[in-house]
């Protein structure tokens, strides 16, 4: 956890992650908020029922986000999916510097993936896969 100055999320994680790799750590990830039904519903500030609705799609649009990590009774959903959902469903009361976050670190998180599995590739290969995330 971390707390910055900055113009936007991604500038602020950015930021932490060359800081870490400055201290000689190799960054590998950003911790991915994965949310269980009652939070989605503490963070949207509505009842647990309305979120299960909304999981169910028995209420909204429909299209909501499949669990990350499927379980019987709690299942794991990945926050920048389903806050972006709400955003664009238009429900609950999600703060919109809550959604910029969430989307900058499921971001970043890809591309650190993508920057270690280059590193792990022949070199004549690296610029075919660079061409796909530029």
């Amino acid at each position: 956890m971390f707390s910055r100055e900055a113009d936007d999320a991604v500038q602020a994680i950015i930021s932490a992650v060359m800081d870490v790799e400055k201290a000689g750590m190799t960054a590998i990830g950003v911790t991915e908020d994965l949310v269980t039904a009652e939070d989605i519903a503490d963070r949207a500030k509505v009842t647990a029922a309305s979120a299960r609705y909304w999981i169910s799609g028995d209420r909204g649009p429909g299209g909501f986000p499949a669990p990350r990590v499927a379980r019987p009774k709690a299942s794991l959903y990945s926050w920048a999916e389903v806050s972006a959902w709400l955003r664009n469903a238009k429900l609950g009361e999600v703060d919109h510097v809550a959604v910029e976050t969430a989307r900058a670190c499921a971001l970043i998180s890809a591309a650190l993936v993508v920057r270690r599995g280059l590193a792990e590739l022949p070199k004549h290969e690296r610029p075919l896969v660079a061409r796909l995330v530029a």
